[in-house]
């Protein structure tokens, strides 16, 4: 194993785990940003040092294709923003973390890579599973105070850094409530509870697919790894994540009934639709049906809240629908004396998308998930589970970006670019440049 694959399964790890680093007074950058930008850099130069060819071939592909002119959009659209220098930051925050992209598809071509990052990546998720999970039941030991003064105080600073630490502080989500009494939610050492469970819905259907396509090893190991990302889950009180979670399953049932022409009798399907209504039952008549229930309440504050938000962010798109604001630049919609710390977002990523990239750059953003899906479909071989859990991820993610803006969270778009380059190397794996398993 060569020193650029170890590095990068160290990162494909240490996704949940990375901190800040305060570069300056008012400059904070994640220290996974500046370890793939380090990588990526190495591996260009070690690439012409070594005179070694430069295989494109696995990047001639459609998806690959939308993927790169959707993050060239973002850059090129700082040209025409009212303010080209926050453009210009958040397409630097792109450009340290989508070469992640392009290096798992180049370093991970074989069965057993594929096998040893998704190892990685896991186990990673596992970790930061049981970190949250500890964070809530904590709660019932000590008090609500003590908890968030710990987290407030102790915890976050370190791993947000000072800048963005102090605006998380400032506006944010840990607790929820629930038949009027306060809950800390489970954030692991995540922000927020929204981009924990933005993580989660990746990382659980991944996990699942690669349990049932590798399921001579470990059976047991796996199925708790999967009841504790869950739990963990659960514990977010995420009602985007709630609904990503049931249109996934929705979604992957229908495909692989449909997919793998599966003939069910009366008696199976009465059962499971039997089963199914007990679980529901139980699911929406506990806290987190609750809780997801209140979604539907014109009375809950933060709902009147999104729905205006999307108002205004609606009409910022309208006002330049083909080109938008520019990267990076709704904040002075909302608020022209917005400064750059400004959390403010459209709490939706499509509509974050059509507002600052216009239609052009929604279209590319598509058209690249398009062929995620063509890329994973349509396929009958030993890859197939596998593919049907990025599936299930990406329907998940798609469905939670409805609630949140998603790729401006580092674990996540991490993440993303991971199952994205893999979905690429899944694409036709019996053919051989790829994988030779």
């Amino acid at each position: 194993m060569s020193y650029l694959e170890k590095v990068l399964y160290f990162i494909i790890f240490f996704i949940p785990f990375s901190f800040a680093l305060n570069l300056q007074r008012d400059v904070d950058i994640s220290f996974l940003r500046v370890v793939i930008s380090f990588l990526f850099i190495f591996f260009i130069f070690y690439l012409l040092y070594k005179n070694k060819p430069i295989v494109l071939d696995r990047f001639k592909n459609k998806q690959t294709y939308f993927f790169s002119l959707f993050f060239l959009w973002t850059f090129v659209s700082s040209f025409w923003a009212v303010n080209s220098v926050w453009g210009a930051r958040k397409s630097l925050f792109f450009a340290t973390i989508i070469p992640v992209y392009f290096l798992v598809i180049y370093l991970i071509n074989s069965k057993e890579k594929i096998n040893k990052i998704a190892k990685f990546f896991i186990m990673g998720g596992f970790v930061a599973s049981l970190i949250g999970i500890l964070q809530f039941l904590s709660q019932f030991i000590f008090s609500l105070d003590k908890i968030y003064n710990f987290w407030a105080y102790k915890i976050s600073m370190f791993l947000y850094g000072q800048n963005f630490g102090s605006v998380v502080i400032q506006n944010q989500s840990w607790f929820v409530n629930i038949s009027g009494k306060d809950y800390f939610r489970a954030i692991s050492l995540f922000p927020d509870p929204h981009t924990f469970a933005l993580y989660l819905g990746i990382l659980i259907p991944f996990t699942i697919g690669f349990f049932f396509y590798n399921n001579k090893k470990d059976k047991v190991f796996y199925i708790l790894q999967i009841i504790t990302m869950f739990l963990a889950f659960l514990f977010t009180f995420s009602r985007g994540g709630y609904f990503g979670f049931l249109i996934s399953l929705l979604f992957i049932s229908g495909f692989s009934l449909w997919h793998f022409k599966i003939k069910l009798n009366k008696k199976f399907l009465s059962a499971a639709a039997f089963i199914s209504l007990i679980l529901i039952f139980i699911f929406v008549n506990s806290v987190f049906g609750e809780r997801l229930l209140s979604s539907f309440s014109l009375s809950d504050v933060s709902n009147t809240g999104r729905i205006q938000i999307w108002k205004t962010s609606t009409e910022a798109f309208l006002q330049n629908p083909i080109f938008g604001t520019g990267l990076g630049n709704l904040p002075i919609f909302f608020d022209p004396t917005a400064s750059v710390k400004s959390p403010i977002n459209a709490h939706n990523t499509y509509l974050d998308i059509l507002s600052e990239l216009g239609l052009a750059g929604f279209f590319l953003f598509l058209m690249l998930f398009v062929y995620s899906f063509k890329f994973l479909s349509f396929k009958k071989d030993k890859f197939n589970f596998l593919r049907l859990g990025i599936l299930g991820s990406l329907v998940w993610f798609l469905t939670h970006s409805f609630f949140e803006t998603s790729i401006f969270s580092v674990p996540v778009l991490i993440s993303l670019c991971f199952i994205l380059a893999l979905a690429v190397i899944l694409k036709n794996p019996i053919k051989g440049q790829v994988i030779n398993g």
